[in-house]
């Protein structure tokens, strides 16, 4: 299994297609957005999320190949306002194994590898997640790679019928 991130920029529409795709996945959008009102999450339309990465000339977006299939992507802002903490030189990230048959292989583990090999060459000590309370996998996955738990955002994500926290872990690398 070959592994790669490929590094996206505005132009990519293609690759933005994907990630509105995976970001309105009804099994998983609910792990990789917040949902801040009672009901059904809206779905996030292509335009913006191009033009959120457009307005931040701060953030990084690689798409993760498999074999040279595009099955999710990964997400590194390096001046994201929602820090728990706010520290110089950390980052926010986020990831999103999009294609279901790639999940629970190890891919996650290995996108958050690239991720700290990343931050770490762009000068940044200190990488911050948010990751919700019922997201049991995710959590045990950041918990074994050295991320604590920093702070939580309570009853803040609407899931399943009831709020939800949001939980702040961190690393430093």
């Amino acid at each position: 299994m070959e592994i790669k991130f490929i590094e996206i920029n505005e132009n990519d529409f293609e690759d933005f297609e994907l990630i509105a795709h995976w970001d309105n996945q009804s099994d998983i959008k609910y792990l990789i957005r917040p949902n801040f009102t009672k009901g059904e999450m809206d779905d996030i339309k292509v335009d913006s999320i191009i033009n959120g990465f457009k307005s931040n000339g701060n953030k990084k977006i690689y798409i993760i190949s498999c074999d040279n299939k595009k099955i999710g992507y990964i997400s590194i802002d390096m001046d994201f306002f929602g820090l728990y903490k706010k520290e110089k030189n950390s980052v926010w990230i986020g990831i999103c194994i999009g294609e279901s048959e790639y999940r629970g292989r190890g891919i996650a583990k290995k996108a958050m590898g690239y991720i700290e090999e990343i931050s770490k060459n762009l000068n940044q000590n200190r990488i911050e997640l948010g990751v919700f309370g019922y997201n049991e996998k995710a959590i045990e996955l950041y918990k074994k790679m050295g991320y604590e738990k920093i702070g939580e955002h309570e009853k803040i994500v609407y899931y399943n019928g009831t709020w939800h926290s949001d939980i702040r872990m961190e690393k430093y690398i």
